[in-house]
């Protein structure tokens, strides 16, 4: 013998007693935005492309596949990520957790063990964003915007990953801060909520694609060049911080003094190697006072705190 539900989608209606499966029930019909946190992923031996992520919303979970979690890759070549498409996308969706994401229920059922399963789509909620915020009538987003808060979803080394109405977005290091800094990390986490300066948009109404180039250091005092501004080549020997080496070979290195100036060296009078992290001594060779730009060369180790 069969059943047919009141509802015409074939939902069966929730007890009074669970509130929260009631709201995600009115919110997969009426096909609105859930948002939750990215708690857990769980894999399948059936393979990567089966692997299921769970966004928590109140007492329930939220189960998005991982092809519906929305991830693009707008960088190929992106340091630290395989080439496999499937391990690529589970690389990427497990360095996102503990973000904040919105979904769309697709689906709710009960499972092998009678209890409720709670289906989402993270791909269809951002592609709704993007429609809300660039392309409906009254879109959300306005011309005279040009500063906006975003989602950081992921993090790395010299970058985060960000998503701002249903765009994701990666910022690199030298659009976070003005000074350079050894680990975005020390400064962002997943999780966070951030204000950015949209530098430039581009939308395409066809296929209703958003591409930004945001920046966070617009919105913050030029601390670095004011630095440079105070110190004389010839003149001064200053204690900084090894941000970064140059792929390959160890010059040029990139330093960040303690008053917060940036400086290349591209020499070393001493035997030692300074690595990323030391504590090293420089002194200063040039300055552009133009483009806010400044030489020098290592004069000496202090504190070894390589990375």
């Amino acid at each position: 013998m069969g059943k047919l539900t009141l509802d015409p989608s074939g939902i069966q209606r929730q007890s009074m007693a669970d509130p929260t499966l009631l709201e995600l029930e009115t919110a997969m019909l009426k096909k609105e935005l859930v948002t939750g946190r990215f708690i857990e992923m769980q894999n399948d031996s059936r393979g990567l492309e089966y692997t299921r992520c769970m966004i928590r919303y109140k007492t329930k979970n939220i189960v998005v596949p991982v092809s519906q979690m929305g991830i693009d890759f707008d960088n190929k070549s992106q340091e630290g990520y395989s080439e496999n498409e499937w391990v690529r996308r589970t690389q990427i969706a497990n360095s996102m957790l503990g973000a904040e994401v919105d979904v769309i229920i697709k689906a709710m059922k009960e499972d092998d063990f009678g209890n409720m399963m709670i289906i989402g789509s993270r791909t269809e909620a951002m592609r709704k964003k993007r429609f809300m915020y660039f392309f409906a009538e009254r879109p959300i987003f306005r011309e005279d915007i040009d500063e906006i808060e975003v989602r950081v979803i992921s993090t790395a080394m010299q970058s985060i990953r960000v998503e701002a109405f249903g765009v994701e977005k990666i910022i690199k290091m030298n659009e976070l801060s003005w000074k350079w800094m050894i680990d975005v990390r020390e400064q962002f986490s997943v999780g966070d909520v951030s204000w950015v300066k949209v530098k430039k948009i581009t939308m395409e109404r066809e296929n209703r694609t958003v591409d930004m180039t945001l920046s966070h250091k617009d919105l913050l005092p030029d601390t670095a060049s004011a630095a440079i501004d105070k110190l004389e080549p010839g003149k001064d020997c200053c204690i900084g911080t090894v941000t970064g080496i140059t792929e390959g070979t160890y010059w040029p290195i990139f330093i960040n003094l303690d008053n917060d100036a940036n400086i290349v060296c591209y020499g070393s009078r001493i035997a030692d190697t300074a690595m990323r992290g030391d504590k090293v001594k420089v002194a200063v060779t040039f300055i552009d006072y133009k483009r806010k730009s400044a030489n020098g060369i290592v004069v000496g180790i202090i504190d070894r705190n390589s990375i």
